[in-house]
């Protein structure tokens, strides 16, 4: 019956797969808007550390390299629930929004080679906002925005002598953004403007993938049972932008303006390690580099959006070596921490955000379990801005099959 409700839930996934702008955040105006790093309850559970992940236990989707691990097929998707509280010197605002989060499949090829195969869609990054500027005594204006980038990738791993591994994906990314703004005048003979903009982003790269070899022999600690370095590194490229403006205002101009133009996406850098503690504890550690000063779009830098992104996170997983036949033996614990300082430039400082994690996961059959992954986090701001306090919570499904295995006569 699992294993039906499993598959149902699937095909749901498959059928209504959409991508959705996440709770709202007045950050998010800027760039391509708010990066995401968490898409499942796991990853979620211990503060996107997964760089150097190598149990096999999940369809890695942060490193192409931990694909060869595979030991089953892997399903992976889930749904996400967001609640911003936005807060300013003396006003506060709450918002909600719940979306399908990712789509994952992995699979082992040919195990002895550590060939597997690995494809998904991701959410990269998401805009939603809405900001009403009453400052200026002549007119109200009121800016709005939503759309996301999505990330579509495929590609393959392999073992290398030594135990190391290595992968590689194609990654596509794709995105719609509308952004409109108005002018409400409060003198009535005066004129009300607005403009409407759309959006679309497409292009393409590379991700590249490496994990090492188990270097644990190196110390000699009993209680140190795995350790791996982890690495991946996604290419820079350009990306296409189709621009369509629309400028309307009393009492009959109106006019459209459709551009193509280029964008490009900055490369991406992480680094992890993972340690398995005493075979039940295992530790995992990333860091992520992304310079955001040289997203443009066409020959303009986002003056707001041209900082450094720096991500440090940390986190623990329990699960219990030596199982009896009580359930509670087969309940996975997470937790973790994060640290980051955030690509948006405000007159020379940079937003943070600090994040606390936890999560469970509950077995529905072989290595296959429910994933529930709770983020509690704040952007702090400089003086004059806005702090932002998020809770996230993620909720997926992790299924494993047994495919392509002889069977034994």
């Amino acid at each position: 019956m699992k294993k039906v409700i499993a598959k149902i839930f699937f095909i749901t996934l498959l059928l209504n797969f959409q991508f959705f702008a996440q709770a709202k955040s007045i950050y998010s105006k800027f760039g391509l808007g708010l990066l995401n790093f968490n898409f499942d309850g796991r990853t979620t559970g211990m503060a996107g550390s997964a760089i150097a992940m190598s149990d096999g236990l999940s369809a890695n989707y942060t490193n192409p390299a931990s694909w060869s691990f595979l030991k089953n097929v892997k399903f992976q998707g889930g749904a996400r629930f967001d609640f911003n509280k936005l807060e300013s010197d003396d006003k506060s605002a709450f918002y909600s929004q719940s979306d399908i989060n990712a789509f994952v499949l992995g699979f082992p090829i040919y195990r002895n080679y550590g060939i597997s195969f690995g494809s998904g869609i991701l959410p990269y990054a998401t805009t939603n906002y809405e900001i009403k500027n009453k400052r200026n005594p002549n007119y109200l204006l009121t800016q709005k925005g939503k759309g996301s980038t999505s990330k579509v990738f495929a590609g393959f791993s392999s073992s290398l002598p030594y135990d190391f591994k290595i992968g590689i994906s194609y990654d596509y990314y794709l995105g719609n953004y509308f952004k409109k703004s108005d002018a409400e005048f409060y003198d009535q003979e005066s004129f009300y403007a607005s403009s409407n903009i759309k959006y679309t982003y497409y292009g393409s790269g590379l991700t590249f993938g490496f994990i090492s070899k188990d270097l644990s022999e190196i110390f000699s600690f009993e209680i140190l049972n795995e350790l791996r370095f982890g690495a991946a590194f996604s290419t820079s490229f350009n990306i296409k932008l189709d621009s369509l403006e629309k400028i309307s205002g009393n009492p009959t101009a109106e006019f459209d303006k459709a551009k193509n133009i280029k964008s490009n996406l900055p490369d991406r850098f992480s680094a992890g390690l993972k340690a398995k503690i005493s075979k039940s504890y295992t530790l995992l550690s990333d860091f992520i580099y992304q310079n955001w000063a040289d997203f443009k779009i066409g020959n303009r830098n986002d003056e707001k959006y041209s900082g450094e992104y720096n991500r440090y996170s940390i986190g623990i997983e329990y699960n219990k070596s030596k199982k009896s036949l009580a359930f509670s033996d087969y309940i996975i614990y997470r937790a973790g921490a994060s640290f980051a300082k955030l690509p948006y430039d405000f007159n020379g400082k940079q937003l943070n955000q600090i994040g606390l994690n936890f999560g469970l996961a509950y077995p529905i059959g072989y290595e296959s379990y429910i994933d529930i992954g709770l983020e509690i986090g704040r952007n702090i701001a400089d003086k004059n801005l806005i702090d932002e306090t998020f809770f996230k919570f993620v909720f997926s499904i992790n299924y494993s099959e047994i495919w392509f295995q002889k069977s034994e006569r």
